[in-house]
Formats: structure tokens, C-alpha cells, sequence
């Protein structure tokens, strides 16, 4: 019976707290002693459009170029 494992993922985008609730989906080994895990969040909508709103913020802030 394989186990669904649900991590809670916490950290700042653009100053602005945010936390996750994400299952891993795949797994890497990246050296002898670590690995890289893919993730998908089960998120509502409202923690997701929070992300989305400071992913523009951030692009705004930190692009090279005006349009």
C-alpha cells in the first residue's frame, strides 16, 4: 500500500509569508546524499491567486526593460 505524503512547504516571495500544502509527484537523485523532489500543491484558489498576484508583483519590480 504506497502512502500519500503531504508536506507543508513555507517561505517569502516578493516580502510576502506564504505557506503551501504540496505532494511530491517525483524524486531525483542530485548527488550521493541528496535529492530534488517535483511537487504539486493542493491549494485552494485563494492561497493560489495570492502566489500568482506576487509572482506579477515581483516580475514588475525586479524586470530589465519597460513595455
Amino acid at each position: 500500500m504506497k502512502k500519500n505524503i503531504v508536506l507543508m512547504i513555507s517561505f517569502v516571495l516578493n516580502a510576502q509569508p506564504l505557506s503551501i500544502m504540496a505532494e511530491p509527484i517525483w524524486k531525483k537523485r542530485t548527488s550521493a546524499t541528496s535529492f530534488s523532489y517535483g511537487l504539486v500543491g493542493v491549494n485552494d484558489e485563494e492561497t493560489k491567486s495570492m502566489i500568482i498576484t506576487e509572482l506579477k508583483e515581483y516580475t514588475k519590480k525586479n524586470s530589465t526593460h519597460n513595455v
